[in-house]
């Protein structure tokens, strides 16, 4: 029931954040319930997850996120330092 209520709170947030189903989120975030969590929201939600390696350097996140043509990333603030993120 937790998870399934965590869940439920990723999937609302990924929306907030102006996803719509279809589209891409790309994250990198370690290895976690709270990952497994991300991932079940955003099946709910109807976005494709995008994990990616948490030992990327900013210059392969920033490439993943080009190529994956998304507009949101979720990390943490420690990893999103420096990423320049261009989406075109």
């Amino acid at each position: 029931r937790d998870v399934h209520n965590l869940a439920g709170r990723c999937g609302a947030a990924v929306m907030e954040m102006g996803a719509v189903p279809g589209d891409r989120v790309v994250a990198q975030v370690d290895k976690s319930i709270h990952a497994i969590a991300l991932w079940l929201g955003c099946l709910r939600a109807g976005v494709m997850f995008v994990p990616l390696n948490t030992a990327y350097t900013n210059a392969e996140v920033d490439q993943f996120v080009s190529d994956s043509r998304t507009q949101f990333l979720i990390t943490t603030p420690e990893r999103g330092r420096g990423l320049t993120l261009h989406t075109d």
